[in-house]
C-alpha cells in the first residue's frame, strides 16, 4: 500500500508531459509530498509530432525517452500501459501496475490527444521499433517515383514540403476535398497563399475531389503501395506507386465510450466544463486537457499551457477544500506556422503573413527538437538532425547576421502590435505557431 495519493495524467503528449511536470513542481512538492504524480502512456517514448513530417524523409530526433520526465524519479513515475477503462476514482490498465490492473487516483487528467495519420503518429510501443518504423517510411518514400498525398490540411502540406525539398524530381500529386487547401476554420487568404506555394513547388493539386480508396483498405496503414491505379470521385485517374493518407484525425477516446464521460458527437472529443473538469456528475476530480478536450479553439500544442494553468489551480483549490473556480477561455487568436521543408512556409498572424525567412527561423530549420529534448530533461543527441545548422555555419557570417537581424526585426514588430491588441508575449507567439 502506497503512502501517497495519486494524481494521474493519461497520455504523454505535449499536454500530458506539461501537466505532469507542472503537477510535480506545483502540487507534489508543495503539499508535503502527499501526492504522487503518475504519467501513463502506452509507449516508452514521447513522440515529437511536429517533426513527424520530416521523419518521413530523413532521420530527426523526434523520439524521446520518458526516462527523465520527472525530477523526483523515486516517487513520481511514468507507467507504460494502456488505460482501458474509467470508474469513479479508478483507472483500469491493460497490464498490472504494483500488482493490480486498477490504478486508484485522487485526481486524474485525460490528455490522450488526437490520433494522427503516419508519420505524425507511430504504432511502435518502444524506441527501437519506433526508429525502425520511421526508417521503413523513409525507404518507401525514397523508392517511390510518383507519390499521392490524400488530404491537404497542415500535416499533408508539411509532408509534401519535406518530400519536395529532399527529392526535387519526384512526381507529387495532392488531392484535397475542399476548394482551397488547409481547413475551413482558416481564413481564405492564408489558404490561397499556401496553395500558390505548393503549386509553385511543382506539385499537382486536385481540389474539391475525393480519392476512391479500395474497399479492402481500412486505413490500417496510412502509407502503402497501391496494387492498381486509383480514381477520384470526379473520374481523374491516378497512376502512383505510393499513397500517403493525411486525413482522418480523431480524438483518442475510444476507451471512454462505455463510461459516464460525455463525448462530442463530432470527433469524439471530451465535453468539459469551463473549469476543464469533465462534464459528468460524480467525476468532479477528473479533467481533460490538450487536443482531446472539446474546446472551440485551434488544436495546437501551445494551447496546453493555458489548460495546465487552469487545471493546476483547480486541483490545488480542491486540495485546499475549496471549489474549483479557475475557468478557461478558448484561445481563438489565429496564429499558425506551417512549414514547407526547412526553408519555406508561412507564419500566419492577424496582421498578415510572414514568409519563408520567418518560418525557417522560428520553426523550419530544426523543428525545435532541442527544445523538446530539454523539456524531457535530456540532451539531444548530436547527429544528422544538425545538418541544417552545419550548413548555416558554412555560410558567410555577414549573411547570417543580416538574415537574423531582419527576421528578428520583423517578428519583433509583429509581436509588438500583437501584444498591444491581444496581450500576447513574444514567447507565447513563438509557441503558438506549433
Amino acid at each position: 500500500m502506497t503512502q501517497f495519493e495519486n494524481i494521474v495524467v493519461v497520455g504523454g503528449g505535449y499536454a500530458g508531459v506539461r501537466l505532469a511536470q507542472t503537477f510535480e513542481k506545483k502540487i507534489s512538492s508543495e503539499n508535503n509530498n502527499k501526492f504522487r504524480i503518475i504519467l501513463v502512456d502506452k509507449k516508452s517514448y514521447f513522440y515529437h509530432i511536429i517533426a513527424g513530417p520530416r521523419a518521413a524523409v530523413e532521420h530527426i530526433n523526434n523520439v524521446i525517452p520518458y526516462t527523465h520526465t520527472f525530477t523526483e524519479n523515486e516517487k513520481n513515475i511514468v507507467v507504460q500501459a494502456t488505460v482501458v477503462g474509467l470508474k469513479k476514482n479508478t483507472l483500469y490498465l491493460d497490464q498490472p501496475f504494483e500488482g493490480s490492473m486498477e490504478l486508484p487516483f485522487a485526481y486524474a487528467v485525460i490528455a490522450t490527444g488526437i490520433r494522427y495519420p503516419t508519420p505524425s503518429m507511430l504504432e511502435a510501443l518502444d524506441i527501437e521499433t519506433a526508429n525502425q518504423e520511421q526508417h521503413e517510411i523513409q525507404t518507401m518514400v525514397k523508392e517511390a517515383n510518383s507519390i499521392l498525398i490524400v488530404g491537404g490540411g497542415p500535416t499533408g502540406v508539411e509532408v509534401i514540403g519535406e518530400i519536395r525539398e529532399k527529392y526535387a524530381d519526384k512526381k507529387i500529386t495532392l488531392v484535397h476535398d475542399q476548394k482551397l487547401l488547409l481547413n475551413n476554420d482558416i481564413p481564405d487568404t492564408p489558404r490561397a497563399q499556401m496553395l500558390e506555394k505548393v503549386q509553385r513547388n511543382n506539385v499537382k493539386v486536385i481540389l474539391d475531389d475525393i480519392v476512391e480508396l479500395p474497399d479492402n483498405n481500412q486505413i490500417k496503414k496510412t502509407i502503402y503501395k497501391p496494387k492498381e491505379s486509383l480514381l477520384t470521385r470526379k473520374g481523374v485517374k491516378l497512376e502512383v506507386d505510393l499513397v500517403m493518407l493525411m486525413f482522418g484525425m480523431s480524438a483518442a477516446t475510444q476507451w471512454l465510450k462505455d463510461t459516464p464521460v460525455p463525448l462530442a458527437t463530432r470527433g469524439g472529443f471530451i465535453k468539459v466544463k469551463p473549469t476543464l473538469q469533465v462534464d459528468a456528475p460524480g467525476f468532479e476530480n477528473v479533467y481533460a486537457a490538450g487536443d482531446v478536450a472539446d474546446i472551440d479553439e485551434f488544436k495546437l500544442a501551445g494551447r496546453s499551457t493555458g489548460h495546465t494553468r487552469v487545471i493546476t489551480a483547480n486541483i490545488q483549490s480542491s486540495i485546499d477544500g475549496k471549489e474549483p473556480s479557475r475557468t478557461y477561455k478558448a484561445n481563438n487568436k489565429f496564429l499558425m506556422g506551417i512549414t514547407f521543408g526547412k526553408k519555406q512556409g508561412y507564419i500566419f498572424t492577424p496582421l498578415g503573413s510572414l514568409g519563408d525567412w520567418a518560418i525557417a527561423f522560428a520553426k523550419g530549420r530544426t523543428l525545435s527538437t532541442k527544445r523538446f529534448w530539454g523539456m524531457l530533461n535530456l540532451k539531444e543527441p548530436n547527429n544528422s538532425n544538425d545538418d541544417s545548422q552545419h550548413s548555416l555555419n558554412r555560410s558567410s557570417s555577414s549573411k547570417i547576421l543580416t538574415t537574423t537581424s531582419v527576421t528578428l526585426g520583423v517578428v519583433a514588430i509583429a509581436t509588438y502590435y500583437l501584444s498591444q491588441q491581444h496581450r500576447t508575449t513574444f514567447q507565447n507567439i513563438l509557441q503558438s505557431i506549433y
